[in-house]
């Protein structure tokens, strides 16, 4: 069994950089998705018996929380690169007088003066 997990994570990590480098966020996404599999399927083996069900379930929530998080975060900045687009933040604020007026731009992380 600790072979098949192994083996597993390293065809996973194979996958990753394939897609990676080939700039293929479908590739990616399938990726990610079973390492996200291989992660759940191995803290269930681990734990089932070590804590307390109600803990089990919290602290499982938690951890896919946090790793759902961190993993949406990186999706996105890997789909703007692999777009080849620039990505732009943009605060726009409404004056006294009712008009929106842009107040900071960020193109690639550069301050745009307007």
């Amino acid at each position: 069994m600790i072979l098949f997990n192994v083996i597993f994570l390293g065809l996973l990590t194979l996958l990753l950089y394939a897609g990676y480098s080939t700039e293929d966020i479908g590739t990616v996404s399938t990726a990610m998705f079973w390492f996200i599999l291989l992660i759940f399927a191995r803290y269930f083996d681990f734990f089932w018996e070590l804590l307390p069900r109600s803990l089990f379930f919290m602290l499982g929530g938690f951890v896919l929380l946090v790793i759902s998080i961190v993993l949406e975060r990186k999706r996105r900045e890997l789909k703007v690169q692999f777009s080849g687009r620039e990505e732009v933040d943009v605060k726009v604020v409404v004056d006294r007088y009712g008009n929106a007026v842009i107040r900071n731009l960020l193109i690639g992380g550069e301050e745009i003066d307007i």
